[in-house]
């Protein structure tokens, strides 16, 4: 059973979607990636590239992997390095191959699996 978040893991939660959400809307009004993440303002550099990482895997995720947006066009669009949007594609799927463990242990551990 997962425990439930404390109130100071809550405002973390939720400031870091309010955050994501501002840079997306940034980038969606045409600004560059820099230019959206600078309308959010965070003076600690570990929290901001929490951050900024989260927005960008985001971003790719929408448009790349869900919208089909070729990945130099995604680069372009938001004025990184190819390199760099391909780091946060590649971060995205191993993300989602570590949660895969997680999930099948959810689902054996409150049902039986049958064939």
């Amino acid at each position: 059973m997962k425990s439930e978040r404390t109130k100071e893991q809550r405002e973390s939660l939720a400031f870091l979607m309010r955050s994501v959400a501002i840079i997306k809307e940034g980038v969606g009004k045409g600004m560059s990636f820099a230019q959206a993440c600078s309308l959010v303002t965070i003076k600690e550099p570990e929290l901001r590239e929490v951050v900024t990482t989260n927005a960008l895997k985001v971003i790719v995720s929408e448009l790349h992997l869900s919208s089909g947006m070729p990945l130099k066009q995604l680069a372009m669009m938001l004025g990184l390095s190819l390199s760099r949007v391909i780091n946060a594609k590649e971060r995205i799927l191993q993300d989602k191959e570590a949660s895969v463990p997680d999930e099948v242990a959810d689902i054996s551990g409150s049902r039986d699996i049958v064939p």
